[in-house]
């Protein structure tokens, strides 16, 4: 078996030797939004924006197939605000797609930049043409929304690092 193979073989068995007799093969999607906890709230699921068994089981999966820590967010929103707040200061760079997400420029122009964050923005298609000089970030959406522009993240990744 190739890489790809195996990993995906991996995937199929990831839980099997923590199921006990009885158990599902798969975890239950769980959809509720708050849980039982009488008194002062306690345990690993307290409210599903914050974690619940169904992230928890995603999040396991996808660390084997990525090979990497992976951590699921409740919108698409909470995970740009985590990179872009978490990774800039006054003073830094981003380069996000004018073409792109509409909500990701208004949240970088109305919160970014007034903490000295200089947002600059270009079309999906002309990322590569761009000029790299102090950017802090290079945000590429892939598709764009809403336009649905494709662009290659390894090969942005290769760009962006040789340059």
């Amino acid at each position: 078996m190739d890489w790809l193979d195996t990993r995906f073989a991996d995937c199929l068995h990831f839980a099997t030797h923590r199921r006990q007799p009885g158990e599902p093969y798969e975890p239950a999607i769980v959809n509720t939004t708050i849980y039982a906890l009488p008194g002062e709230p306690q345990g690993p699921y307290q409210y599903a924006r914050w974690a619940n068994p169904t992230w928890t089981a995603l999040e396991e999966v996808l660390s084997l197939l990525e090979d990497a820590e992976t951590l699921i967010f409740p919108s698409g929103m909470a995970a740009v605000a985590a990179v872009l707040y978490s990774q800039l200061r006054p003073g830094d760079q981003v380069l996000l797609p004018s073409d792109g997400y509409y909500t990701v420029r208004t949240a970088a122009e109305q919160f970014l930049a007034p903490m000295g964050v200089r947002v600059r923005t270009c079309a999906t298609a002309a990322v590569e043409r761009e000029p790299l000089d102090g950017l802090k970030i290079v945000w590429v959406e892939t598709p764009s929304n809403p336009r649905s522009v494709r662009t290659r993240p390894a090969h942005c990744w290769w760009w962006t690092t040789r340059r």
